[in-house]
């Protein structure tokens, strides 16, 4: 069992608010997490953060999770608390400890091609069912690419179907080369692939902290919390990040 200790996080929060499908919460502490072929049991205590993994993969899940990397968060949090959008002071108050998850590129397209029009019960189990025909983990491109419309009708997926069909034959024509990174055009070009996809995949997949998704959801949160407009900055995925997690608690409260 590896550990190690972080201030100002929340492994809950970082895993359960909406960014990431590929767990298993065992109890209000505790989950089971996979990612490229890896898989970790997580715990929290404190300002420690315990990792069930063999040694040589600690680095791997300590960048999984965002962990003594280049992000700044701080500044995050500073922007929020100096916003004249109380709001936002809110949300980092309630939810600061949110890292953006270093996923795997390919599992965030394939999880966020499934979450349109879904809520996250439902896309956590067509993720989960997904996995249960690949051994536990997502299918490589060249494995969807294979397949048919009806080999996914298991899944009830509806549409969303025959986009992940393409995505793989579009991922698998790709070079293999370490830390590549496709842009918003590239991945518009998916079938199935539009602005929120591709804004999810670029801050999800590839950490690019300043793409921030613009669903129907974000947009009606602009609408009454922001009439100026949201404030863009060099971090605005992880701000929106607080947003959508603090929006989703309160109005799960009022309900």
């Amino acid at each position: 069992m590896e550990h190690i200790k972080v201030n100002n996080f929340s492994l809950s929060d970082t895993i359960t608010c909406g960014q990431f499908f590929l767990y298993t919460e065992i109890d209000d502490e505790t989950f089971l997490v996979k990612s490229a072929g890896n898989s970790c049991e997580m715990r929290q205590k404190g300002d420690i953060v315990f990792l069930d993994c063999p040694s040589n993969k600690l680095d791997f899940w300590k960048n999984f999770l965002d962990i003594d990397t280049d992000t700044d968060y701080d500044r995050a949090l500073q922007f929020c608390a100096k916003s004249k959008h109380k709001i936002l002071k809110q949300a980092a108050d309630f939810c600061g400890g949110i890292h953006i998850i270093r996923q795997d590129p390919w599992n965030a397209l394939l999880c966020f091609i499934i979450s349109q029009n879904n809520n996250i019960p439902r896309i956590k189990g067509i993720v989960g069912k997904l996995c249960e025909t690949y051994g536990g983990f997502l299918p490589s491109p060249e494995q969807l690419a294979e397949l048919s419309e009806s080999d996914l009708a298991y899944l009830h997926a509806g549409y969303r179907a025959r986009y992940l069909i393409e995505a793989g034959k579009f991922w698998g024509t790709l070079p293999r080369e370490n830390g590549q990174t496709l842009n918003r055009e590239q991945l518009m070009s998916i079938c199935g692939v539009g602005p929120k996809v591709a804004d999810c995949v670029l801050l999800y997949g590839f950490h690019k902290i300043d793409a921030y998704p613009k669903d129907v959801w974000i947009k009606r949160v602009i609408a009454e919390y922001f009439p100026d407009g949201f404030p863009e900055t060099e971090f605005s995925g992880i701000v929106q990040q607080y947003l959508f997690h603090y929006i989703r608690h309160i109005t799960r409260k009022k309900l």
